[in-house]
């Protein structure tokens, strides 16, 4: 060799070892694999958030469902009321038509309120509903007005019938 030539492999280590790390064929064929499993898994995880707001859908039906058995079993007043991802039970303990801070616990739950998780929320809903002793809907707590709500959670419509008190599918 020539004075002017440089050997590489003295400079990167030496003679007849071989360098350690990836080929440039290998990094890619990795990405490749990196990228197809990201395109099946991505829908997966949307479908696990679209799970939750069925919950929250279901866990809601059965609440109201609830409520409206407990005003006809106990001949009670009970009021829903709704925000934006949540819906909390109270209801009347004195026969005075007034919802007061006395909770409706609900089965499963520990309290009265289902709390939507996540991006589960109302499409529309009146602030409150009462489910009459005589197992009407009303939007007054006096019952002179029944309620006819067809709301939905994530494009899952369920509807609340206030003549008939039923809540649950179109």
């Amino acid at each position: 060799m020539s004075a002017n030539c440089i050997d590489l492999a003295v400079i990167n280590g030496r003679r007849g070892e071989r360098q350690a790390g990836f080929t440039l064929v290998e990094l890619v064929a990795v990405m490749i694999l990196i990228g197809i499993l990201s395109v099946l898994a991505l829908p997966s995880l949307d479908s696990a958030l679209s799970f939750r707001e069925t919950e929250f859908r279901a866990r809601v039906i059965a609440a109201l469902r609830h409520a409206q058995k407990t005003a006809v079993s106990h001949r009670r007043l009970v009021c829903a009321e709704f925000a934006a991802s949540s819906l909390s039970l109270t209801v009347d303990h004195d026969r005075s038509f007034a919802c007061d801070s006395r909770v409706l616990n609900l089965p499963d739950v520990a309290g009265n309120q289902v709390q939507g998780s996540g991006n589960a929320a109302f499409s529309t809903v009146p602030p409150s509903l009462f489910f009459q002793p005589d197992g009407r809907v009303t939007t007054d707590a006096a019952g002179a007005v029944p309620a006819a709500v067809n709301t939905s959670i994530d494009g899952r419509a369920f509807i609340i019938q206030g003549s008939t008190g039923y809540v649950g599918a179109p």
